[in-house]
Parts: structure tokens; C-alpha cells; sequence
């Protein structure tokens, strides 16, 4: 059976961090499958671009999602808990990205349905292992929504 061609995978990040911004593309430049990076910097856009509200009317569905939690005026758990209390959202995967290694923040994102947390400053190794096996799954396992 041949290998059927996928289209690239939607990735939004959800960063208002320079530095982060740019360690997060870098570590995704090695990785082995073809995709798009949307990038927005706080909470509110975000929302309009998964929701492809406002001057978002034409974005894509994102396949994944790569939250910061502390942003700007709305943090990343009230986006997290929103996109996944929404039955139009819920089943896009969602990897938080947190400075803090408080048990008590992991365990808030896991009981918000977070599909994984990242303590930054991020270690290519791990993140790379964490995309590789949504890859598996998404892409492997499950087929991804055409729009």
C-alpha cells in the first residue's frame, strides 16, 4: 500500500516570549514531519485564531497545540479549560509550557485536560520525543480533520 500524502500538520503556539518563541521553532525544524507554525503572543488571540474569529477568519484549524501558561492579562489555563470544555475543541491536543515545576501547576493542566507539560526552559530532547509520539498518533493512528 502506498504512502498516502498528508497534508502538513497545523501547530499553533501560544507564546509571548521572543526567546522562547524562537527556541520553540528551532527544536521543531528537526522534526520529521512537514507542518506549519502559527504563532500569537497572548490568550485573546489565541482564542480568535482557534475560533477563527476577527482577522482569524481564515486560519486553519489547528492539529496542535503549544501553550504557554503565563500570558499577558489572561493566563493559559483559562484557554486550555476553554478550548477543552468545548466540544468544537476538545479533542485538539494541547502541550502546556510552564517555567514553574510546582506539583500544584502540573497538576492543574492535567486536570484541565492538558495532553502534556513542559517545564522550560524547554530540552530538545524531551520536546522532540513528546511531538514524535503525537505524530505517531495523529498521524499515524488517526486521521486529521480536512477543513
Amino acid at each position: 500500500m502506498p504512502d498516502r500524502k498528508l497534508a502538513p500538520v497545523e501547530i499553533l503556539l501560544v507564546e509571548d516570549s521572543p526567546t522562547d518563541t524562537m527556541l520553540i521553532e528551532q527544536a521543531l525544524s528537526s522534526v520529521d514531519f512537514a507542518h506549519n507554525l502559527n504563532i500569537v503572543s497572548n490568550a485573546e488571540d489565541a482564542l480568535s485564531f482557534i475560533y477563527q474569529q476577527n482577522h482569524y477568519r481564515d486560519a486553519p484549524r489547528p492539529h496542535l497545540i503549544l501553550l504557554d501558561i503565563n500570558l499577558p492579562v489572561r493566563n493559559g489555563f483559562e484557554v486550555l479549560s476553554e478550548i477543552k470544555t468545548n466540544p468544537t475543541t476538545s479533542d485538539i491536543p494541547i502541550i502546556v509550557l510552564s517555567s514553574s515545576n510546582q506539583e500544584s501547576d502540573i497538576n492543574k493542566a492535567y486536570s484541565c485536560y492538558a495532553n502534556s507539560y513542559i517545564i522550560k526552559p524547554i530540552q530538545f530532547s524531551k520536546f522532540k520525543e513528546i511531538i514524535a509520539t503525537l505524530k505517531v498518533y495523529w498521524l499515524n493512528t488517526a486521521s486529521l480533520p480536512t477543513i
